[in-house]
C-alpha cells in the first residue's frame, strides 16, 4: 500500500512502498467495489495520531478501482496537501470525480497484532471499523474505506443535512 502518515512525521521503511502500482484486489475488496474478481485496486493506508497523541488512533485503509486512476502515484498524492486531509478534492482535481455520497457500515472489531503494536496496546483490543463506499453523482464507485479506531482515543460523531450555521445569506 501506499502510506500516508496524518500526524506521523516519520515511517518505517519496510512498510513505505516506494513504487506503488495497481495490484489485483482481495475478493471481499473487489467485491465490496462492485468490481470482477481480480481487478486492479490501488491500496492508501493513511495512519492518524491526534493531538499531542504518540500512538496512532485510527487505521485507514482505502482501496481505489485502478481504472479510475490512470497514472496514480505516491508522489502526486504527497505533493498534493488535499490528499493529505480528504482525498475527495484530490480525487476530483486530478481525476475529475466528485464525491456526491457515501454509505457508511460500522462494527465492533478487534485490531490485528500489528495494529496493537502502532496502537500501542494489548490484544485483543476492542476498536470501531467504519467500512465506506464513496460515489459519484451516476453512482460510480470511487473508493472502498475501512477506518479502524481505537475506541477509547476515538468517537464517532455524523451529522446529517446542512447545519444552519454552514448557509450563507444572500442579499437582494
Amino acid at each position: 500500500p501506499i502510506i500516508l502518515g496524518v500526524s506521523i512525521p516519520q515511517y518505517s521503511p519496510e512498510e513505505l512502498e516506494r513504487n506503488p502500482r495497481a495490484r489485483s484486489a482481495k475478493l471481499r475488496v473487489a467485491e465490496r467495489l462492485g468490481l470482477p474478481a481480480g481487478s486492479e485496486v490501488f491500496h492508501i493506508r493513511r495512519l492518524y495520531k491526534y493531538e499531542r497523541e504518540t500512538t496512532v488512533s485510527t487505521f485507514d485503509d482505502v482501496y481505489l478501482p485502478a481504472g479510475l486512476f490512470p497514472g496514480l502515484t505516491e508522489e502526486m498524492l504527497r505533493k498534493t496537501s488535499d490528499a493529505v486531509r480528504s482525498l475527495y478534492p484530490f480525487y476530483e482535481s486530478h481525476y475529475g470525480l466528485a464525491v456526491a455520497y457515501m454509505e457508511d457500515e460500522g462494527r465492533a472489531v478487534l485490531l490485528n497484532h500489528k495494529q496493537a503494536v502502532f496502537a500501542d496496546v494489548p490484544m485483543p483490543y476492542p476498536a470501531i471499523s467504519v467500512e465506506r463506499r464513496s460515489y459519484t453523482l451516476d453512482g460510480r464507485i470511487v473508493e472502498l474505506r475501512i477506518m479502524v479506531s481505537v475506541t477509547d482515543r476515538q468517537k464517532m460523531v455524523q451529522r446529517f443535512g446542512t447545519d444552519p450555521r454552514d448557509l450563507k445569506e444572500t442579499k437582494d
